[in-house]
Parts: structure tokens; C-alpha cells; sequence
């Protein structure tokens, strides 16, 4: 079984995440190299939740004096367990360095910083980026500084610009990122982490963007699910936007089942409705509510408010990529940002 174990944990390093349905020929296949002699061949069906975990148990057995976990969490919208060998030694976006470019990186970190600070707000909780937005992120904004130290080999401190990349380059990387396992496209087209992105990105997200001396209560931008304590990008909110408590879709109507009292929150007690969201979904609740304030003839609501921090974000990104454009040398390749035709913000 040593060769076994050795070939599961080649596979699973080679993907990044396995489900068991996806690991179910990986295991099908070493049984049957193991024994080609056999009857009866082992099939997809043959292969068992069982033998799943005890090549999962080995791997993360094997793994953990190299600082590696194989590490599993729900998939916030389709409830498959998925599983991730986790770093958990270095720090997490260090990680793409060792596979991606120092442009890369820091186009990476754009991307992170606009899906959980720009679009993450008290009135809409976006945490992703759609396609368009995600291109203008490939230059730095010109406020920024682009010149980033680096210790050469000879210890000495070197200073390194941030080029940024083309519209080519960062549409490349966006598809390696998807294929990678670290980033996912929603139904309505928006970038957001995968399940691999957030198991990986959690400590490094919590350290960026939230505040270790906030108060209990005070809003933060990373939240967990109070049911299963994992991040929530994808999911249901709490009416008040001062609170903190977040619940994934798959995990409310069980979390409610167990609580007395009604579907309140667990922390302001206000009436939970179900349709407050987090996530791309909070696009097409923002228009109904817009909508709605328009028939009543109301202004000042809300909804404009939540709208006009999403508008803000867009123009704040779309500005700073123009700014920076202007900044950079002109390019023989005339580019141009196309806008993603399955995109519909609106949430229609």
C-alpha cells in the first residue's frame, strides 16, 4: 500500500482539491495496477467513502512533517466536501511566487485587496470582481509605489518596479488562477476565491483585512458562518449592516432548526428574511430594492446607498487603471479592455 499511498498523494498534489467523486478513478485505477491479475477489475462504483478517507488520512500522515495538511471544507453553494493540501507553514500568496512571476504577485494582491476591501462594504458585501473590473486591475494605480524590495542572494536590498501586465497577460493568469483551483467564476460571471482559495487565503486574509483589536461586535470585513466557522463569500447576511453574523445557504435552514426562538439573529435579534445577501447575489437584491423605492417615489433609500458604493468601486478602479495607463509607455499592441458578454451586473 506504500506505493499506493505515493501514487493518491502524486494525484492529489498534481490537482490541488479532490472530491470523493473525483478521486473515485484515481483509486479505482491504483487497485487496479496493484492487482491487474484480479477477477473482477475495480470499477467507480467499487470504490468506497471509506477507502476515500483512508488514502486521505495517510496523505495528510505523510505529508505533515513538510508543513503540509490535507485540509477539507463544504463548497459554499453545491455542499460538496472538498479537499486541499494546505501550506501551512508559509504564508499563502508567497505561494503563487513559486509558480507565478513578481508581476503576477502583485496583480494577484490587486485582485485580492479589490474583491475584500473595495467591493466589500457595510451596505454591499460583494467580495468579488467581475471581468472587466478584473483586467483594469493589471496596472498599478500611479498613487501607488511601484518599486517593491527584494534581498538578492547576496543579501542586499533591490528595488523591483511593477511593471503590471497586459490585458493578455492578465486574462491569462486569471484562467491559469481558475484552472489552479484558486479562483472560481459565479453564475453572474464574477471572479470569487474557490473553496482551495479560501482554505489556503484564510489566515492571510484575517491578518490583512480584519482588525485584531476591534471590538466583539465591530463590523469586520472577513466574516465566518455561525453555523460552521468557516469564511463566508457566498451566503446570507443579517438585515442590520452594523452586525457581524453571516450564515452559507447550505447552513441556515439546519442552524435554524436547532435554535428556539424563530429565525432571528443569533446576536441582534433581528428578523432574519433570508433574501439579505452576500456575495454576487446582493446586485439583483439591491436592484428590487431600487426598484421598489423608484414605485414609491422615495428617495434617499438604502438601495441607492448600496448602489452607489458598488458605482464608487467601479469608478475608483476604472480611474486608477486609466490614471496608471497613462502613466505607463505607450504599447505597440493596442489595447483595449473587452467587456465579458456573459456578464449581467444587474442580476437578471
Amino acid at each position: 500500500m506504500v506505493d499506493a499511498n505515493r501514487a493518491f498523494v502524486q494525484g492529489l498534489m498534481s490537482r490541488g482539491t479532490l472530491t470523493f467523486d473525483e478521486a473515485k478513478p484515481m483509486i479505482a485505477a491504483i487497485f487496479n495496477a496493484e492487482d491487474p491479475d484480479a477477477e473482477e477489475p475495480y470499477t467507480l462504483d467499487s470504490v468506497t467513502e471509506e477507502q476515500f478517507m483512508a488514502f486521505i488520512n495517510a496523505a495528510s500522515h505523510s505529508l505533515a512533517p513538510f508543513d503540509y495538511q490535507v485540509k477539507h471544507a463544504r463548497h459554499q453553494t453545491t455542499r460538496k466536501r472538498i479537499f486541499a493540501l494546505i501550506n501551512v507553514a508559509d504564508d499563502a500568496v508567497t505561494q503563487f511566487a513559486t509558480t507565478h512571476s513578481a508581476d503576477d504577485l502583485s496583480y494577484i494582491k490587486r485582485l485580492l485587496h479589490a474583491m475584500f476591501d473595495t467591493n466589500n462594504t457595510k451596505r454591499l458585501e460583494l467580495m468579488a470582481v467581475d471581468h472587466t473590473d478584473a483586467l483594469n486591475l493589471r496596472r498599478p494605480p500611479p498613487s501607488q509605489n511601484n518599486d517593491e524590495e527584494d534581498e538578492n542572494s547576496n543579501g542586499k536590498i533591490q528595488r523591483k518596479a511593477d511593471k503590471g501586465l497586459t490585458i493578455e497577460g492578465a486574462d491569462t493568469l486569471l484562467k491559469n488562477l481558475i484552472g489552479e483551483g484558486w479562483l472560481e467564476k459565479t453564475p453572474k460571471r464574477h471572479y470569487t476565491p474557490s473553496p482551495r482559495g479560501l482554505m489556503e487565503l484564510r489566515r492571510w486574509l484575517l491578518e490583512t483585512f480584519n482588525d485584531a483589536d476591534a471590538e466583539p461586535n465591530e463590523w469586520q470585513r472577513i466574516k465566518m458562518c455561525v453555523a460552521c466557522k468557516e469564511i463566508v463569500t457566498i451566503g446570507q447576511r443579517c438585515a442590520d449592516p452594523d452586525c457581524n453574523v453571516r450564515l452559507h445557504d447550505i447552513c441556515t435552514n439546519a442552524y435554524f432548526r436547532t435554535r428556539r426562538g424563530g429565525t432571528k439573529c443569533p446576536t441582534c435579534d433581528a428578523p432574519w428574511s433570508g433574501d439579505n445577501f452576500v456575495g454576487d447575489r446582493a446586485l439583483g437584491r439591491d436592484r428590487a430594492v431600487r426598484q421598489s423605492a423608484g414605485r414609491r417615489r422615495s428617495g434617499g433609500s438604502a438601495a441607492a446607498q448600496i448602489n452607489g458604493d458598488y458605482r464608487s468601486s467601479r469608478s475608483s478602479q476604472t480611474a486608477a487603471a486609466a490614471a496608471a495607463a497613462r502613466s505607463q509607455p505607450s504599447s505597440p499592441v493596442n489595447e483595449r479592455v473587452p467587456e465579458d458578454e456573459d456578464e449581467d451586473e444587474s442580476g437578471e
